[in-house]
């Protein structure tokens, strides 16, 4: 725990660094000497920020007359949000195909995102702040897929669209807790009594009890099945969660034994690491130069965050049982990006004629009338085994045009997800340590 501690500090004292440099691509000086002054300050605690009385995180800074904090710091946080997150254009008016956000901008505007809309409870305040977050993301990536309308009328014109929607689209989810797949584990049954478990405070909530997390009971001997069969990393955790849990409760429940992560994500992940390596050498066999591997698997935290937003807030999941982290598809997963549109039909034929997995779904993109953003590809769920697991794995088939503009889009995507675990996620790790 040290080590993650110490660890966050410096991803923080970097981060306030990035920001204090903050360099304004309008050469507007009083926002550049703003930020000087906001990200030189001690009292910018990045690592552990405090909100009060239903505040942000900025507006408590703000507030407190203690900090003597510049004025007007919150409107001017919006603006400079705003200006990092246009995009560059030409003299036309249109989006630079060449352009896009480099680091030092993603990071500023991950943490100032951070500041506009932490709060310590999920309340009015902090849902009107994320709206208004979200609408200027969307404000700005609608310019950046202006692009992609281009792209479909060309595709359209030269009659090759059509190729692309008759690629199939169709078939039933299958649930990573399936009989056919992770369902039939040993270690699953195990510990299904566990995977199972409903949320403690209320059975029936789909929404968090107590700051944002879903609490579950766990017993000595469940945690030494996880201990003996799990990475000792993801055990390490486990444990860690536990013991906040159990900081938690000491005063209230003392002798409770419980875990504020769905448990089943940590036997989820740790069966993903298993089957990808194999998983990933059979898409290197198919696709060659195509693929774009894969090799690390999605983290726990990241599973976590996409079961609460992606699916407990979800209407279309109401009806699903615990675990809901089940329904994640995507933790082993590749990219096959493919030049041509012809490309992307021999891309699934092969798919589909492989022997060693089995094509379960396909959610075609092409054959949408409107995705999000004007953003198609085609999603093959399969299920692969490997090192005598199962599971339901993702490949993505991707048009390269739409490839070059879906780099672009993802940097939108993390900074308008930004929410209470922000200080530890592992966006922000990846912007101020990858090169």
């Amino acid at each position: 725990k040290k080590a993650q501690d110490d660890r966050l500090q410096k991803t923080f004292a970097k981060s306030k660094e990035i920001c204090s440099n903050y360099k304004s691509r309008s050469s507007n000086e009083d926002l550049q000497a703003f930020m000087k002054e906001v990200f030189t300050k001690d009292w910018v605690k990045l690592s552990y920020p405090i909100s009060v009385n239903g505040k942000t995180w900025a507006e408590t800074i703000a507030d407190d007359p203690a900090n003597n904090a510049p004025k007007g710091m919150v409107e001017s946080l919006w603006k400079v949000l705003d200006e990092i997150l246009e995009p560059e254009t030409n003299g036309d008016g249109k989006v630079r195909a060449a352009w896009k956000m480099d680091k030092p901008s993603k990071t500023t505007a991950f943490v100032i995102s951070a500041m506009l809309t932490y709060t310590l409870a999920k309340d009015a305040k902090h849902d009107e702040n994320m709206k208004k977050l979200k609408e200027i993301v969307k404000s700005k990536v609608l310019k950046v897929t202006e692009m992609l309308k281009k792209i479909e009328e060309k595709l359209q014109a030269d009659g090759k669209y059509n190729q692309l929607v008759e690629c199939g689209n169709g078939g039933k989810r299958m649930r990573q807790d399936d009989e056919q797949a992770l369902g039939k584990h040993a270690t699953f049954k195990k510990l299904e009594r566990l995977f199972k478990s409903p949320n403690l405070k209320d059975p029936s909530a789909r929404s968090c009890p107590y700051y944002g997390f879903n609490y579950y009971d766990v017993t000595a001997e469940e945690e030494k099945i996880m201990d003996e069969t799990m990475d000792k990393d993801i055990v390490d955790w486990f444990l860690q969660q536990r013991q906040s849990c159990y900081v938690a409760f000491k005063y209230t429940e003392p002798s409770a034994r419980r875990i504020n992560f769905e448990p089943f994500l940590f036997f989820l992940v740790n069966s993903a690491r298993k089957v990808n390596p194999a998983f990933q050498d059979l898409m290197a066999s198919l696709y060659g130069d195509w693929l774009h591997r894969c090799d690390v698997v999605k983290k726990v935290q990241r599973c976590q965050d996409k079961v609460a937003l992606d699916y407990m807030l979800d209407t279309e999941f109401k009806d699903d049982k615990p675990p809901i982290g089940a329904l994640l598809g995507d933790v082993v997963r590749c990219m096959v990006v493919c030049p041509t549109p012809e490309d992307v039909v021999e891309a699934m034929s092969k798919l589909k004629g492989c022997k060693k997995l089995t094509v379960l779904r396909i959610k075609n993109g092409f054959a949408a009338k409107n995705p999000a953003f004007g953003y198609r590809q085609i999603l093959v769920n399969v299920l692969f085994e490997a090192n005598g697991v199962s599971m339901v794995c993702e490949v993505q088939v991707n048009l390269a045009d739409y490839v070059f503009i879906k780099e672009k889009i993802h940097t939108y995507y993390s900074i308008s997800r930004v929410g209470k675990n922000f200080a530890s996620s592992p966006e922000m790790y990846g912007l101020v340590w990858k090169p």
